[in-house]
C-alpha cells in the first residue's frame, strides 16, 4: 500500500513536467501569468500575460512550436528554457538538452485568435492543442 502511495505521489509530480501541464505562475517582477495548458478557450483583458509549457529535446527531434490564426492580437513576450540536467549541459554531454520550454504571450490588442501549440517529433506533428483567445479592451 505504501509503495503504491509513493508511486502515485511521484507520478503526480512527474506527469505535469512530461506532458506540459502547468500550474499558476508569477513572473519575477510579480506580474501574474495565465497558464494556457489544457484550456480550449480564454477571455482576457489587453495586456494580460499567458504561458504555455512543454518538454523539448532538440538532440532527438522533440520540439514545441506555435502558430497564430485570426486577428493579430498576440505577441511573444518571452521564452524560457529550463534544462532538466544543467550540470550535464555545462559538462558538454551530448543529448543532455532535454528541457521544459515555456512561451510567454502577451494579449496586445482586442480581438479574437486561435493559438496552436504543436508538439513535433523530427519535424512531424505529433499533437496539437488549439486555444481560442478573446482579448477585450
Amino acid at each position: 500500500m505504501r509503495r503504491g502511495l509513493i508511486l502515485l505521489s511521484a507520478l503526480m509530480l512527474f506527469f505535469p513536467i512530461v506532458w506540459g501541464i502547468s500550474r499558476s505562475r508569477t513572473m519575477k517582477n510579480g506580474e501574474a501569468v495565465l497558464e494556457l495548458n489544457g484550456k480550449t478557450s480564454v477571455t482576457v483583458k489587453a495586456g494580460t500575460l499567458m504561458s504555455y509549457s512543454g518538454v523539448v529535446h532538440g538532440s532527438v527531434g522533440k520540439w514545441l512550436v506555435y502558430k497564430f490564426e485570426g486577428d493579430e492580437i498576440l505577441a511573444v513576450a518571452d521564452e524560457k528554457k529550463e534544462y532538466f540536467n544543467p550540470e550535464k549541459i555545462e559538462a558538454g554531454m551530448k543529448g543532455a538538452d532535454k528541457a521544459k520550454l515555456t512561451y510567454i504571450f502577451k494579449a496586445a490588442a482586442p480581438g479574437k485568435a486561435i493559438l496552436h501549440m504543436i508538439k513535433e517529433y523530427r519535424f512531424e506533428e505529433e499533437s496539437r492543442e488549439s486555444i481560442e483567445i478573446i482579448v477585450e479592451p
